[in-house]
C-alpha cells in the first residue's frame, strides 16, 4: 500500500473501514495497488477517514484499488454516513464529486455518533461500484466510528 505523509492535526471523529479483507489480499496478490491519499491513513488494520463535519456524518479522504492495468479500478472517496427513516448507509462520492452512491448499509447504527462498530451489507449500488464481484447483500468489513478523537491520536494513530 502507498500513502502520503502524516495528515495535519484534525479533531472530531474517525471512520475506520477495511472495506473487505479478500479484496485487499486479492489486489495485492495479483500485483495491483492499494493506495490512499492524506488525510486518509492506514492503522488498526483499517483505513482511517477523519471527519470533515461530524454532525453531518461527513468524512474525508480516498482509497483506491487498482489492478490489471486499471481494468479493476475501485475508489472509495469521501465517505459519509447517511441516516434515513429506517436505515443508515455509508455513501461515497464519484471521482468528479458530482454524485454520491450508497455503498453499504450499517446494521444497528441509529446512534452512530456515540461511536461503535457496525456490521455492513453491500447495497445494489455498492455491488456496481465493486464491478459485480460481490452481489448486493454481501457482508463487507465492519465500520468502526470513533467519536471525539484528539488531534494527537489522529496524527499518530
Amino acid at each position: 500500500m502507498s500513502g502520503l505523509a502524516t495528515p495535519e492535526p484534525l479533531s472530531g471523529g474517525l471512520l475506520l473501514w477495511r472495506v473487505r479483507r479478500s479484496l485487499l489480499e486479492y489486489v495485492q496478490r495479483v500485483g495491483g495497488e492499494v493506495s490512499y491519499d492524506a488525510p486518509t491513513t492506514w492503522a488498526e488494520d483499517a483505513f482511517r477517514f477523519p471527519s470533515a463535519d461530524w454532525d453531518a456524518g461527513q468524512f474525508v479522504g480516498d482509497v483506491r484499488f487498482a489492478a490489471y492495468g486499471r481494468l479493476l479500478s475501485i475508489a472509495v472517496i469521501d465517505p459519509w454516513i447517511e441516516t434515513g427513516h429506517a436505515a443508515v448507509w455509508l455513501s461515497v462520492a464519484n471521482a468528479e464529486h458530482t454524485n454520491r452512491f450508497r455503498v453499504v448499509e450499517l446494521d444497528d447504527a441509529g446512534d452512530w455518533r456515540s461511536g461503535g462498530t457496525f456490521s455492513t451489507r453491500l447495497t445494489a449500488s455498492g455491488a456496481e461500484l465493486f464491478g459485480g464481484t460481490y452481489p448486493a447483500g454481501t457482508d463487507m468489513a465492519p465500520i468502526r466510528v470513533v467519536a471525539d478523537v484528539a488531534p494527537e491520536s489522529v496524527r499518530h494513530g
